[in-house]
């Protein structure tokens, strides 16, 4: 597929430009600011460039990001999962004793406010490229659980660092991206409308709610699989009151 090409090409190119200039933070391989995390979007510009090259319609691009009436409401409702699941994880961290400490100020202290809009850039760069167009395509062509189960995985391999860690650290990521693809599924709902706002949304409380952490926290299997367990928990909680409820109604 293009896109996944593009992907690999795209990020690539980013870490070696942060690896030469380094980032708005000075630093070249600083955990806060990844020029890394823009790949996704660029690689959707090449398969816009690719499309009207070939002639090919690119609506489902322009559906992602739109807003429809539920749009900010279910974006809304996606921060609050996030940081509740996050500030879950980060209690019964502290409760099973695998960190010492919680709400720990980020090492880069005084360029907070950087890394908060890189954060959340970010995160909305990465989505409009995984829910904005690979889930509802592999949605599409797999069925709803196929695709976003795939979507999971291959959001989670493109972090290739994490196999470094280890099997069983690599295993608990990649069921922890599975249960947030599912996550941002549910909140997303029928159709593609708003899908980049509400997944960007979930996926930037994940990130900026982790900086809230103790030394070490998220850096052993047992922290991955604990996340992977209570995101597992707040997507079972999501997915029954959209079956319940039905879902917020939105075409595209």
């Amino acid at each position: 597929m293009l896109f996944l090409l593009a992907v690999l090409l795209a990020s690539g190119l980013f870490l070696w430009l942060q690896a030469v200039f380094g980032t708005a933070l000075g630093a070249g391989d600083g955990d806060s600011a990844q020029w890394v995390q823009f790949g996704p979007a660029l690689a959707i510009a090449a398969v816009v460039v690719y499309r009207r090259c070939t002639g090919l319609e690119s609506a489902d691009l322009r559906s992602g990001v739109r807003t429809g009436r539920a749009t900010w409401q279910q974006a809304a409702l996606g921060v609050g999962c996030g940081a509740a699941g996050m500030l879950v994880w980060l209690v019964l961290m502290r409760v099973f004793g695998l960190t010492d400490s919680l709400f720990t100020p980020i090492a880069e202290g005084w360029v907070l406010p950087t890394v908060l809009v890189w954060t959340v850039l970010g995160s909305f760069g990465e989505e409009l490229g995984w829910r904005g167009f690979l889930q509802p395509q592999l949605q599409g062509r797999l069925g709803f659980w196929a695709g976003t189960v795939a979507t999971g995985l291959l959001w989670g391999a493109w972090h290739i660092q994490v196999f470094g860690e280890g099997a069983i650290y690599a295993i608990g990521f990649l069921a922890n991206t599975v249960a947030l693809s599912f996550l941002m599924a549910f909140l997303i709902g029928r159709g593609t409308v708003g899908a980049v706002w509400i997944a960007g949304s979930v996926h930037a409380a994940v990130d900026l709610a982790g900086y809230l952490h103790g030394p070490g926290s998220g850096d052993g299997a047992g922290q991955v699989w604990l996340q992977a367990i209570v995101f597992s928990g707040v997507a079972a909680v999501a997915g029954l009151l959209t079956y319940r409820f039905g879902g917020p109604e939105r075409r595209g």
